[in-house]
């Protein structure tokens, strides 16, 4: 799995329950990085936020999906700009979870949009 937020808490948080649920974890702090990370990857899902610096979440999802149309990804925020996460849901494959979570919450979604062919060890 790949987690992209930009505030350092919150991405610890997202990698500490994908690992207490059996995911492999590669983090992100930002658009950029998880771009350049995703070359030549396919990542069993994605956690992406919304609102970060140098390349927002909407930017971002358009560029992994261009390396991997079929990722499924989680888009979480606890606020994004008009339209942006009605644009991501657009593209299918993707989940929105609102800020603040429960761990529950978030394993439920990220095995909704994995699909059945992944296995938390393969992400």
């Amino acid at each position: 799995a790949l987690v992209v937020d930009d505030d350092a808490l919150v991405r610890q948080y997202l990698c500490d329950v994908l690992l207490m649920g059996g995911w492999e974890v590669t983090e992100a702090s930002d658009g950029v990085e998880a771009v350049s990370l995703s070359e030549g990857r396919h990542w069993g899902v994605v956690l992406l936020d919304m609102m970060m610096p140098r390349m927002g979440g909407e930017q971002t999802l358009r560029a992994i999906r261009a390396m991997d149309p079929d990722v499924g990804v989680v888009v979480v925020s606890g606020y994004a700009a008009p339209g942006a996460v009605e644009a991501a849901l657009a593209m299918g494959r993707c989940t929105f979870l609102a800020k603040p979570f429960r761990a529950g919450e978030l394993l439920a979604a990220v095995t909704e949009v994995a699909g059945s062919s992944v296995t938390p060890a393969a992400g």
